[in-house]
């Protein structure tokens, strides 16, 4: 999966730059084809075909070689979303794989208590609080038994209301 994860951080990065990384068309574009992976991914863990004898526990999707099949569209969305971090300039800023890094960035900042004028502080503690609420809702799908299924679901429909926020709130050019 490493191999489909480079994939698509490569092939966003490639095209986001021949396109215009900044231009809103190029945005929408680069959401609307990570939330159609995700409803890939999605669709093959939801298919009759790649779960076909759920027991009802959380385990079987480890040890069912079709639930994996998922795992490839997820990988090459995952480096898409990297590569536009990257190309958007919270790279660095706020890394989306390895939170670590977001706490230790936000530990070390020297501006950490000041009540203004910090945005880069502020984007951290936004992540830090966007990932533990997605944490807490999929551990509580999860134990609804609901499943990693309805997750997938959330995560294309999350990536939908991104488009839709692209479409309406951003301007044609994000430098503008």
């Amino acid at each position: 999966m490493q191999t489909a994860f480079f994939a698509g951080a490569f092939t966003c990065t490639r095209i986001s730059n021949l396109l215009g990384a900044q231009r809103r068309i190029v945005l929408m574009v680069n959401f609307l084809v990570q939330a159609a992976l995700i409803v890939l991914a999605a669709s093959l863990a939801t298919g009759a075909v790649t779960i076909s004898d759920n027991d009802g526990s959380s385990e079987w999707v480890l040890h069912n070689p079709r639930m994996l099949i998922s795992i490839g569209p997820l990988a090459f969305q995952s480096g898409m979303t990297i590569a536009t971090s990257r190309l958007l300039g919270f790279g660095t800023e706020i890394p989306v794989t390895v939170y670590t890094s977001t706490y230790a960035a936000l530990a070390a900042d020297p501006k950490l208590f000041h009540l203004r004028g910090n945005k880069p502080r502020d984007r951290r503690i936004a992540a830090i609080i966007c990932v533990f609420a997605g944490a807490f809702v999929a551990t509580w799908a999860e134990k609804r038994s609901a499943g990693i299924i309805v997750t997938f679901w959330m995560s294309a429909g999350i990536k939908l209301i991104l488009v839709a926020a692209i479409a309406s709130v951003f301007p044609r050019k994000l430098s503008e």
